[in-house]
Order: structure tokens, then sequence, then C-alpha cells
């Protein structure tokens, strides 16, 4: 496949394919056009990279000379054929392709893992959802938070962002403008079954991740040609294939199977081939209506409680799943110590404040909390709601203005003089810059909800009011549902406005020029009105639409214009 047919591809293709192209091929973003995306997607150098990625069955097929689907989406092959250059360094790897793939398997653990896995990314989206994050550069979680997240499912915080990115995938988490926050959809997707909530992760992690087969069994020997970056993806993907229950000793799961079906059966293949989603029609952030896979692996889920043990150390154990009306109060005033299929959860005096911060009263409370325990309402838990109702709003906190209060941004006030004097000397507090300005009152050098904040994590009983002492009810932040960005060349490539033959002579006269420069001779391809011709010139000029050469057999100088050359080799990129 020369350049000009390889650009021509490359117009026809859709916007979606396109945009999976420059991104798994690795494109530099600051290609110019269409023949120079050709161009570049031809040199051994970018061929090397893509054949890093590939399977040894990948490897195999294109070495022997022929492509698949996926493949030829990659411009590695085109219409079932391995580009030629393709074809040569694919045989440098002498890969062998497995005579058969394995049979999915019918793991005894897979549903529980998907089910596990399910619950935790749930927690992991709760808590993004209360409190959106704040990124460092690069669009980092900060230290401290990732490894709060991380202890909140126990994982490794190196572990965190490869368990929060199916949650992206799946649009109910979404990282943007330095920020990581719960999007529209994440509500209902929280509020939908455990499979529901499975089957729209798993789906988008599919719908995005090739190969499938060989991440479920990676091992060195299934990317001969990866280096280190490549098997440390490969080996991130293969984790969350077992977590998600797609993978189980190194093999599809029945799990995996049904799940791709559903796929393949919505109109996606789940491998990306096309450059789209895979996902429509078959599930949302709010749930999906069906699926063989959902099915599988509601079997395994256990029935939904509407009950806790509550004991007197404030913990409280859920024996199973909760159920979404349940789990949802209960997170406004207890905390979450341990998620998965059974879960443990602890009532404090911040939590309980939450609760009552979101409109909750101290009897609604008990009433809630007697009506769902399975062993009563011990003591200690009634003491401690009515013991933090009682002091709740004792201390207010409110904005100010900075000019007036030489600089403060908020300020809290109490009747308590002796929690105003502590607050004032509390080292915990000192980056908010805590300033006693009477008995009843302090100022802070942050914003009202940042010193709030700061309060409440050393349990001070602080509530937010507005500047009519109206107590403030925070309104969830939750991010708009986007589109999927597209990589920024594709709308370089799809505004440029050219039509391929504009591009091809443009193209044509670079390479001249190029030639022209290092003083190299090329062959060209002539047509005029009889049958092509090769001759081998070596250009002098370029100008006018025209091109000045000498024959380098005949020793005179040619013109030709540049209308009539069709193909040019001997520049290091053969297009011929």
């Amino acid at each position: 496949m020369n350049v000009v047919e390889l650009a021509a591809r490359i117009q026809a293709m859709s916007d979606d394919a396109l945009d999976r192209l420059v991104v798994e091929r690795q494109v530099p973003a600051q290609l110019g056009s269409t023949f120079d995306l050709a161009e570049h997607l031809l040199t051994d150098a970018s061929i090397a990279q893509a054949l890093r990625w590939r399977s040894a069955t990948e490897l195999a097929t294109l070495a022997a000379g022929t492509s698949t689907p996926r493949l030829d989406a990659l411009l590695l092959g085109a219409d079932g054929v391995a580009v030629p250059q393709v074809r040569v360094l694919a045989a440098e790897a002498e890969a062998e392709a497995p005579d058969a793939l394995p049979a999915p398997v019918e793991s005894p653990i897979a549903p529980q893992m998907a089910i596990d896995e399910a619950i935790k990314v749930s927690e992991l989206v709760h808590r993004i959802a209360d409190a959106p994050i704040t990124l460092r550069s690069r669009s980092q979680l900060p230290a401290a938070t990732a490894r709060a997240l991380a202890a909140a499912i126990d994982a490794e915080p190196g572990q965190l962002e490869e368990r929060l990115e199916p949650a992206m995938l799946a649009g109910v988490i979404d990282r943007h403008d330095g920020r990581l926050r719960a999007t529209v959809d994440a509500d209902a997707w929280l509020a939908s079954p455990v499979p529901d909530r499975w089957f729209a992760l798993a789906s988008a992690w599919l719908a995005a991740t090739p190969d499938l087969e060989a991440v479920a069994g990676f091992s060195r020997a299934q990317f001969p040609l990866a280096d280190a970056a490549v098997l440390a993806e490969r080996e991130r993907q293969h984790r969350q294939a077992e977590r998600l229950g797609l993978a189980h000793r190194g093999t599809l799961t029945t799990l995996a199977a049904d799940l791709r079906d559903d796929l393949e059966a919505a109109g996606g293949d789940g491998s990306g081939a096309d450059g789209g989603s895979g996902l429509d029609g078959v599930t949302g952030a709010g749930g999906v209506d069906g699926g063989t896979a959902r099915a599988a692996l509601a079997e395994h889920v256990p029935p939904a409680t509407a009950s806790v043990y509550l004991q007197p150390d404030l913990s409280a154990v859920a024996p199973g799943p909760l159920e979404a009306t349940v789990e949802t109060r209960l997170r406004r005033i207890a905390s979450l110590e341990r998620a998965g299929i059974a879960s443990q959860w602890r009532v404090t005096a911040q939590s309980v404040a939450t609760g009552l911060a979101a409109g909750e009263t101290a009897e609604d409370l008990l009433a809630f909390l007697g009506d769902i325990s399975l062993t009563g309402l011990p003591q200690p838990v009634a003491y401690l709601v009515r013991d933090t109702a009682a002091r709740f709003g004792a201390l207010r906190v409110r904005a100010v203005d900075p000019v007036a209060e030489g600089g403060a941004r908020s300020q809290a006030r109490s009747a308590d003089e002796q929690m105003i004097r502590t607050i004032a000397v509390d080292r915990a507090l000192a980056n908010a810059g805590p300033l006693q300005t009477g008995p009843h009152r302090i100022t802070f050098r942050t914003s009202a909800e940042e010193a709030l904040e700061a309060l409440l994590e050393e349990r001070y009983p602080a509530v937010l009011e507005d500047d009519a002492g109206e107590l403030v009810v925070r309104v969830p932040d939750r991010a708009p549902r986007r589109e999927r960005e597209r990589h920024r060349l594709v709308a370089r490539l799809r505004d440029a406005g050219f039509e391929v033959g504009e591009q091809e002579r443009a193209w044509l006269e670079r390479q001249l020029l190029t030639a022209v420069r290092e003083r190299v001779p090329v062959r060209l391809t002539v047509t005029t009105s009889g049958e092509p011709v090769d001759i081998e010139l070596i250009p002098l000029a370029v100008a006018n639409g025209r091109l000045r050469a000498r024959d380098a057999n005949r020793d005179v100088e040619r013109t030709l214009p540049l209308s009539a050359i069709t193909k040019v080799a001997g520049l290091g990129v053969s297009t011929g």
C-alpha cells in the first residue's frame, strides 16, 4: 500500500474510526494533513510501535500476509491482506499462534469477584459524589485522597486509578477541568441493582479493551514484541479483567463470553474496531434492560436486605447487599468502613451531623435505625445521636467581606466561649488561619466551605449558614454528561477541508522539494496522454506547479507538470 492509497483510506474513515486509529497507533498530534498521517503510519518506527501491542495470534496472522477487521481498522492491513512493510516486521517476531483458543470456563469465583468489584467501585463513586476531588497537576489524585479512597475498598493506592477506570468509561465519574466528579448519571447508576451496575462497568470496559483472550491469558509470550510499558499496561488490563469476572486462571470466563455476545447482539463487537463504544442499546448509567451476562450474574447475587446488626460499639454490619433506599439513607448518617457483599458501617458524631445538616431530625434518625436493626437500638447509639443533635449548629460558619475583615474570608460564631478559644489555638486548624475577634467569634483566611470542612474534620459541631442566618443545605455537585472527546488531530484533519487530490499534490510537492534540498535522485511515474512511464530524475527546482529536473541517464534537463506525476520513490518511503 502506498501513501496515496493509504491517505484515501484515511479520508474515507468515520470520525470515530479515525479517532481510535490515531489514539491506538499513538500518532503525533502535530501532523498537518492526511498525507502526513499516511506517511507516518508507513514508517518502520510507527509500525514497530503498533506491533509492540499486538498479541502472538495477531503477529502470526500478519506474518502470514493476512489481516483481520481489527487489524484493518488500525491500517496494519487492508481488506484482509497485511500491509507489506507490516508483514516483514511481524515475521521477525517469529510468533506462533495457538492451535485453538481455549473454551470459556465456568469459574466458581468469577461471579463473586464481579459482584465484589461492582460494590467497591460503587463505594468509590459514592465518595466522589459526596466530595468532588480537586486534582493535582497532570490530573493526579492528591496522595492523601488516594490513600483514603483506596482504604475504603481495601485496595492498594497504586492501583486506585485502574479501579476507577471502568466507572469513567461507563460515564458515572468524570475527570475534567482539574476535578474528579460524579456525573448526572451517577445517582441512577448507584440506585440500580448490583448486576446492572456491574453490567454497565464491564460492558464499557470490554468495549474499550481489544484482544480480550490475550489479556485474559496474560504472559510475556502472549505479547512477543512488547516493551516494559506495554507489558505493564497489559498486566493492568489483566487485573481488571479478573476483578470484573471476565478472566480466570488465564482463560475467558463464561461471563465474559455472555457479555461479548450481548455487545454483538446490540450492534458492537466489543473490539472497538469500529471506533465506537459498542454500548448503544445495551446499557446506560441508569442500568440495563436485560442481557444474558446480567442475568447470569444476578443468579449469584444474594437477596437484597433492609436490615443490619447494630452493635453497642456504634458499628453496623449488613449481612448482604442493602436495598438501595436503605443504603442511601444509612450512608447519610453512618460512614462505611468495609465495602463488599457484606458491608460494615460506623455511626459517628460527624456522620450524624451530616444527616442532620441534610434535614434529618434526631427522632427520625433513631426511628430509622431502630427499624433496620436486627439487634434493637443500643444505648450508646441512641446517646450519640441525641447528644450530637443537641450540639448541632452550635458553631455556625458563613462567608464575610475580606475588605471589611482585613483579608479574612469567613467567620464562625458560637455561644460557647470555650469552643471559640479552643478553635483559636487548635494547631490542626492552623492552615485555615483562625483569628479570634471576640468572645463568640473567630475568622478564617479560607472560604466558608473550606473552613467548614476543616472544622468538621476536627469534630467541631459546625454548620454552614447564609447571610440571613438560614442553614445551607448543600446541593450535590454533578458533572454534565459529556460526549467522548476526540483526539485533536482528528478535528484538525477534518477541518482542513482538502480533497484527497489536492492533498496528494501538496504531499508530492513537499517530497520533491526535499529531494531538491537533499540532492537525491528520485524515480517518478509520469502519466500524460499515453501509458505511464517510469523515469529517474534529479530534481533541481519546484515552482508554479512544475518540476525542473536533470535526467540522470541522458544528462539533459526536463520540465514536467506536477499534475502528470502520479508516483514518486527514492526518498526512503516507497510510494510506488
